[in-house]
């Protein structure tokens, strides 16, 4: 609602997946997905592609979800805010990382990989 006509977002769930099963921890996925828009998405000449996937993990009884944004990239992303003239250091996802370590020690098992290009990002977040 923040950004209309600056992306478009697609959420799929596969259907063998039971979504009142899935245990997601509170903001566990909103920090990526904030990152995607503000730092991927909107910084990105035309319109963007925001996709969030959530499918089974069947050998390991996990779910996956990916977050796949055909934005700027990370690399691009760091450049530009390092030339801005608004700099702030942005700790979102190193939060959202020490977070996941903290709910790992307590039982949970999360595991988050992260593919960057130029052409755009992908997080997966296994649990």
């Amino acid at each position: 609602l923040l950004y209309p006509d600056e992306f478009i977002y697609i959420l799929s769930v596969a259907s063998d997946v039971d979504i009142s099963d899935i245990k997601i921890p509170p903001m566990l996925l909103q920090p990526f997905v904030e990152n995607s828009i503000n730092h991927g998405l909107i910084p990105k000449e035309g319109i963007g592609k925001l996709q969030i996937d959530i499918s089974p993990e069947k050998t390991q009884n996990k779910t996956i979800i990916r977050m796949i944004d055909d934005g700027i990239g990370i690399e691009q992303s760091r450049q530009m805010q390092h030339q801005s003239k608004l700099k702030y250091p942005s700790r979102g996802r190193k939060l959202t990382m020490k977070r996941i370590r903290l709910l790992n020690e307590l039982g949970f098992d999360i595991h988050v990989e992260t593919d960057t290009s130029d052409e755009g990002t992908t997080v997966t977040i296994t649990l």
